[in-house]
């Protein structure tokens, strides 16, 4: 049970992190344009490395 509740938690922070980047960079002059470049490409990363990460060898299920 205990690391059932991790994994949530870890996934519930990974998906605030491209709200973070945008909320970081929101006191620049650019804005929100200058959080959004590091958010999208966060969430390109994330695309296309979760594939690649969950089929894996050896991964326990």
């Amino acid at each position: 049970m205990t690391r059932e509740l991790l994994l949530r938690g870890l996934a519930a922070l990974a998906g605030r992190a491209p709200l973070a980047l945008v909320f970081l960079s929101r006191e620049s002059p650019a804005r929100y344009t200058l959080g959004a470049s590091p958010a999208s490409a966060y969430v390109v990363g994330e695309a296309v490395g979760a594939p690649l990460l969950g089929a894996r060898p050896g991964r326990a299920e």
